[in-house]
């Protein structure tokens, strides 16, 4: 079931251009096997990988992140926040 969905239009801070990301949330069931995880080219250049960590303990580390990545996950975090809230029941 979507929840909800967030927008993000604004000027690319790496590039000549326009940044746009469109966010969907859901509420669903999942299995519990872990998978491989598949990242883009540029989330392994970053070193994204995967990490097992509680609803409290992921908004806890995006609310301590740098200025420039909180414009990227800024609306996860708030999603967290209203999943722990209950108000998603």
């Amino acid at each position: 079931m979507e929840f909800g969905e967030t927008s993000k239009i604004r000027a690319d801070i790496f590039k000549d251009g326009i940044y746009e990301q469109l966010n969907y949330y859901y509420i669903c069931d999942a299995e519990s096997m872990t998978v491989e995880q598949t990242l883009t080219e540029s989330e392994k250049e970053s070193g994204y990988h995967l990490v097992h960590v509680s609803l409290n303990e992921a908004i806890k580390q995006n609310e301590v992140t740098t200025v420039l990545d909180w414009m990227y996950i800024e609306s996860e975090t708030y999603a967290m926040k209203l999943l722990v809230s209950g108000m998603l029941k």
